[in-house]
């Protein structure tokens, strides 16, 4: 688990082992299949990205963000960040989208305070950190560097 207090943007890589449906407050039901969702947020408030990625693999906690609407269906795999002092959350779901053969599984997912189509991605199978790295360092200029974690949280569903 990360252990710092670093501000930053994240990437979270969860898995469903089976199809997810589930209401995803007014946004509307989230219904896709079993696969790899990636959710793309930023930490920037008190204790960072390392509280932010805890609160949201803690399953036990009341809804407040979209995430929250489908933790209880998926398994962690792993977090990529940023300490990065600048947002990228909203550079990276665009980078993210145009890198990987990805679909947005329900539109205006994580995104409630911006312009982006979605902070949410779906794909069949597990993206390469490698490729995304490479890809930021060509296209998203002064980035900082970007880690990977791995997580393999479990699931009671």
């Amino acid at each position: 688990m990360l252990t710092n207090n670093d501000k930053g943007t994240y990437i979270l890589i969860l898995q469903a082992l089976k199809r997810v449906r589930c209401e995803v407050g007014r946004l509307g039901v989230l219904d896709s299949p079993k696969g790899f969702y990636i959710y793309i947020g930023s930490a920037f408030g008190p204790g960072g990205v390392a509280a932010r990625v805890k609160r949201h693999l803690n399953k036990r906690h009341r809804v407040h963000w979209h995430l929250d609407y489908l933790s209880p269906y998926v398994q962690a795999q792993e977090c990529w960040y940023t300490f990065d002092a600048k947002k990228r959350e909203h550079q990276w779901a665009h980078h993210f989208f145009n890198v990987f053969d990805s679909h947005l599984p329900l539109l205006g997912f994580g995104c409630s305070d911006c312009h982006c189509q979605s902070h949410l991605f779906y794909l069949s199978a597990m993206p390469e950190f490698n490729v995304f790295e490479k890809s930021c360092l060509m296209a998203i200029n002064e980035q900082d560097t970007l880690y990977r974690k791995q997580l393999i949280i479990g699931n009671d569903r």
